[in-house]
C-alpha cells in the first residue's frame, strides 16, 4: 500500500502532466505560433522536465519496493529536478538576450540548449550515483541524509546558484525596460508592456515558489539530525510536483493561444483559414483593378480629347 505522502502528490502530479502535455501539443500543433519566438522551444522543454520530475517522484511508489527501484528513483530525481531547474535558467539567458543584445551571433542554438539543459542533471546524476550515495531519504529515494554535503552541492546548491542566475536576470531586465523607456517605475509601462513582462517573469517565479520548500525542508531535516518535519516534506512533495500546471497556467494566458485551441476544439480552424484566404484574395484583386485603372489613366492622359475617352470596364473576377 502506498504511503500517505502518495495520496498527497497525487492530485499536483496529475495536473502537471495535463498542463506539461497542453504546452507541448501547443508547441508541436500550432508550428506559426512557435515560431514568433524562440522561447516558446524552452517553454516545451521546461514542460517534459517538469513531467518527468513529477513522474520521478510519484510512479515508484505503485512499485514494488525494493533497492533496483530505489535506485532507480534517485537517479531519475536528480537527473530530471536538476533539468526542471536548468530549463528555466536557460529561459532566463534566452529572455535576457531577446531583450537586450541584439545580433545574429548572439542565438543559442537547440543543440546547445540540449547540451546544458539535459547534461547537467544527467552528468551529476551518474556522478552521484558512481560514488554509491544513492538511498531512502524520507518517503523517496534520493541521495541519503548521510551524505548532506552531496545533497547541499549536488541539490540545493545548484538550485540556490540557479535562483540567482535568474534573479539578477530579471533585475536586469527591468532595469533595460525602464531605460529604453524612460520610466521610473514599473507601474508606468503601457498595460501590453505590464502584461508581457509581468507573464514572462511569472515562469522565472515559479521555480523558487516550487522548491524552496525542499530547500527548507533539507536544511530542517540536516538540524534535526536527520529526522524530517512532516508538514514541511508535504510541502516539498506537493509543490515540488506542481511546476507543470503552474506554467501551464502562465503559458495558456496568451489570448492568441487561447483563440487558436478554440478554433481547433470547435471546429473553426479550417473556417478561419478559408477566411483569412478569402480576405487575402480580395486584397489582391482589389490592388490589381488599381493597377489597371491607373494604368488606363495614364494613357488618356497621354493623347486624345476628353470626348474620346472610353472607360475601361473590368471584370475583377478574371482577374484570377
Amino acid at each position: 500500500m502506498p504511503p500517505p505522502i502518495f495520496y498527497y502528490m497525487t492530485p499536483p502530479v496529475v495536473l502537471s502532466l495535463v498542463g506539461a502535455l497542453f504546452i507541448i501539443l501547443s508547441y508541436i500543433m500550432f508550428q506559426d505560433y512557435r515560431k514568433k519566438s524562440p522561447l516558446h522551444f524552452i517553454i516545451a522543454m521546461m514542460a517534459l522536465s517538469d513531467a518527468l520530475t513529477s513522474l520521478s517522484f510519484w510512479f515508484p511508489f505503485l512499485l514494488p519496493a525494493n533497492e533496483h527501484i530505489c535506485q532507480v528513483q534517485a537517479f531519475a530525481i536528480e537527473f530530471f529536478a536538476l533539468a526542471s531547474w536548468t530549463w528555466p535558467c536557460i529561459f532566463a539567458v534566452r529572455l535576457f538576450i531577446s531583450n537586450m543584445i541584439e545580433h545574429e551571433n548572439t542565438r543559442i542554438s537547440h543543440l546547445t540548449c540540449h547540451v546544458i539543459g539535459w547534461g547537467v542533471g544527467l552528468f551529476l546524476a551518474v556522478l552521484a550515483g558512481a560514488l554509491g550515495w544513492y538511498g531512502p531519504a524520507g518517503w523517496w529515494c534520493w541521495i541519503t541524509v548521510d551524505h548532506p554535503a552531496a545533497q547541499i552541492f549536488l541539490g540545493d546548491g545548484i538550485v540556490v546558484i540557479m535562483f540567482i542566475i535568474e534573479f539578477v536576470v530579471f533585475s536586469l531586465l527591468m532595469h533595460y525596460l525602464r531605460q529604453t523607456t524612460g520610466l521610473s517605475n514599473f507601474r508606468q509601462l503601457s498595460v501590453q508592456q505590464r502584461t508581457v513582462t509581468f507573464r514572462f517573469s511569472l515562469f522565472l517565479l515559479i521555480p523558487p515558489l516550487c522548491w524552496s520548500w525542499a530547500i527548507a525542508d533539507r536544511a530542517v531535516t540536516i538540524l534535526r539530525g536527520g529526522e524530517h518535519l512532516y508538514w514541511l516534506q508535504i510541502m516539498h512533495a506537493v509543490l515540488g510536483t506542481s511546476q507543470g500546471i503552474f506554467n501551464a497556467i502562465i503559458y495558456g494566458w496568451d489570448p492568441e493561444l487561447q483563440e487558436r485551441w478554440a478554433d481547433l476544439l470547435l471546429g473553426r480552424g479550417r473556417n478561419r483559414k478559408r477566411r483569412q484566404e478569402h480576405e487575402r484574395t480580395a486584397l489582391i484583386k482589389q490592388r490589381s483593378l488599381r493597377d489597371v485603372m491607373s494604368h488606363s489613366s495614364i494613357q488618356n492622359d497621354d493623347g486624345g480629347d476628353a470626348d474620346d475617352k472610353v472607360p475601361i470596364v473590368v471584370d475583377v473576377n478574371k482577374l484570377y
